[in-house]
């Protein structure tokens, strides 16, 4: 009888161990490859946006509507954040504008405009492209956008989008025919542009009366490059 219980005893003792040693056991690769892989597939609740110039700021994604909705189709989503690149624009000390470019390919990108002013977070979505720089308007009422598209490697061809800042909305461009024709579509190198008063603006393209790749290519390489002024307003 007392052999049997120390049996007994000693078979409970053994099983406890192994109990606690499998509790106690590392997790294994598998598991944490499980864990990453969840991770990615998360979107966090806020995102952490650094310019250039090393100045950061965050938003909460949920007030980026446009991006959370792409976010939520990607199966790396921890990837797709990282690779989210801003330009961080201030208007004045209560409102500042944060350019968001995501979705890139090998140059192309999505971009977003997000205003905020104060605690309150707006945003629109722009084009589709090599976002090159911007232009407030004197009186930081309206901002211009330049976005570029690559022909080659001797051509890129630009696009001009005009934003309303209060209310957020992009504007039109008039006169309508001459816009279609040199800034709404990626038709003509724009080489300059340039705010002519609050909301008269101008643009400096090549004189040519054809915008095919030969004859810009042709312009490019000439050293007499005449250039025309054409004027425009939001």
């Amino acid at each position: 009888m007392k052999k049997s219980f120390i049996i007994l005893f000693f078979i409970l003792i053994v099983s406890a161990i192994v109990v606690i040693s499998i509790r106690q056991q590392p997790e294994t690769s598998s598991n944490v490859a499980s864990k990453i892989v969840e991770e990615e597939q998360v979107i966090p609740e806020e995102l952490t946006l650094s310019a250039e110039s090393g100045r950061t700021i965050n938003l909460l994604i949920k007030d980026i509507p446009l991006y959370e909705e792409y976010l939520e189709s990607q199966t790396d989503i921890k990837t797709e954040i990282e690779r989210t690149q801003s330009e961080i624009i201030d208007v004045n000390s209560d409102m500042l504008l944060i350019l968001m470019k995501y979705n890139c390919g090998s140059k192309q990108c999505s971009t977003l405009l997000v205003r905020k002013k104060n605690d309150e977070i707006s945003n629109i979505s722009l084009k589709d492209g090599i976002y090159q720089d911007h232009q407030l308007s004197h009186d930081k009422k309206s901002i211009l956008f330049r976005f570029g598209y690559n022909e080659g490697a001797e051509i890129v061809r630009h696009v001009l989008i005009g934003v309303n800042i209060s209310k957020m909305e992009r504007i039109l461009i008039r006169p309508v025919p001459l816009a279609d024709q040199y800034i709404t579509e990626p038709v003509w190198p724009v080489l300059n542009y340039t705010w002519e008063g609050d909301s008269h603006f101008s643009i400096e393209v090549p004189d040519l009366r054809s915008s095919d790749f030969e004859v810009l290519k042709n312009w490019y390489n000439s050293s007499n490059k005449k250039t025309k002024k054409l004027e425009f307003e939001l």
